[in-house]
């Protein structure tokens, strides 16, 4: 299990806990066992109705158990770390797929599907073997795990390396430019512009992950499921217009329409994103919410135009723990925790991390960069 230079230490100890976690929760590498030795049996002894049982008993129950897995339901930055660590598929619905995949095509020749799940048996054993000796390591040299406290929210962005060049002050101005996007969520929120503090930075691909308030997060994460779901939409449009672009006999008067086709569907729902985030604002001066919807349409563009460039976002909250008591009343900032906390939490599985194909298309107004003459960018 190597351990990739995208995956920290202390976050690859929480991934470890929570699979190990997954796995005791699920047996699923015993139903998986199950499986494979039923089918060889099934194949020893064709006529005899215990094997065949015994295999699609456990092909069921492993169905069940992996659609209901943890998982699936990572953050965008722990799904993009198992890839990284080569174990995606081994997990929740992507080994759900597989299995299925394997069965159908060997519907006919249960030794072949015998044979391929065995493969894949023996490396979730790898798997599950890695898992406890990574977590007695890590436990033992004491290094802590990447965890939100309950009522703590984050918000993360990826930076792909290419952007900024490798270099410091490239990265130093992107950095101020995230802070600038998360700038008119916060006060929409009532919370103010408060500096903006960085819980931890890592990646092979910079990536920052910032300490956020409740109603910050809750609103960010309003804009980001929509704006992530309407670009999902475009991305067929986006490679087609990739192949377009590389083919010899296409014209750029052919092509330029299309991205700007795209580019109009964009600012449309941003105007719309834009609005909705406004509606659910804490903030009642009228005339200052008419300024902070100007600015937030031109952060919702910035924030498109790097999705659009490969960057990824995500939101993420500590689960919040209901009181058994009955008879004890929450309070307005323990409701209004909880209620944010619920906003990140039920989007979670929406915002996925998106490995965009092609060229970048979109072509939004940016916000101005308000850097003076020495190359310096202001920080407020």
């Amino acid at each position: 299990m190597a351990l990739s230079a995208t995956v920290n230490a202390e976050r690859l100890h929480a991934i470890v806990e929570s699979l190990k976690a997954e796995v005791a929760e699920t047996n699923y590498p015993q139903l998986l066992d199950q499986l494979v030795e039923g089918l060889k049996s099934s194949v020893e002894a064709p006529n005899k109705p215990g094997p065949q049982e015994q295999a699609s008993k456990a092909r069921e129950q492993l169905h069940a158990v992996l659609g209901d897995a943890a998982s699936n339901d990572f953050s965008p930055a722990w799904r993009q770390s198992l890839e990284e660590m080569g174990i995606a598929d081994l997990l929740g619905e992507s080994l759900a797929e597989e299995v299925e995949r394997i069965l159908s095509a060997n519907e006919v020749t249960p030794t072949a599907a015998a044979n391929e799940l065995g493969e894949i048996r023996e490396r979730v054993q790898r798997l599950v073997s890695a898992l406890d000796q990574v977590s007695s390591a890590l436990t033992f040299l004491q290094i802590g795990r990447e965890e939100l406290s309950p009522g703590d929210f984050e918000v993360g962005f990826l930076i792909p390396r290419s952007e900024v060049d490798n270099g410091l002050g490239q990265l130093g101005k992107e950095f101020m430019n995230l802070k600038r996007i998360v700038a008119p969520f916060s006060e929409l929120a009532g919370e103010s512009r408060p500096e903006v503090e960085v819980r931890s930075i890592s990646s092979s691909e910079f990536q920052v992950f910032l300490d956020s308030a409740p109603g910050t997060a809750a609103l960010i994460t309003v804009a980001l499921e929509r704006l992530t779901r309407i670009y999902q939409q475009i991305l067929d449009i986006r490679l087609k217009h990739q192949e377009l672009s590389e083919a010899d006999d296409v014209p750029d008067e052919v092509l330029k329409p299309l991205a700007d086709h795209v580019s109009e569907r964009i600012e449309a729902e941003i105007s719309d994103i834009a609005d909705e985030v406004v509606e659910k604002a804490t903030l009642v001066d009228e005339a200052r919410l008419n300024e902070l919807r100007t600015e937030l349409k031109h952060q919702l563009s910035a924030l498109a135009d790097r999705i659009d460039r490969g960057f990824n976002v995500e939101v993420r909250a500590g689960e919040i723990p209901r009181s058994t008591d009955d008879e004890i009343d929450e309070d307005d900032k323990d409701r209004e925790v909880r209620e944010a906390a619920e906003t990140v939490l039920k989007a979670r599985k929406s915002l996925e991390f998106m490995n965009v194909s092609g060229k970048p298309i979109l072509h939004l107004e940016q916000p101005e960069d308000p850097t003076d003459d020495n190359g310096t960018t202001d920080a407020g």
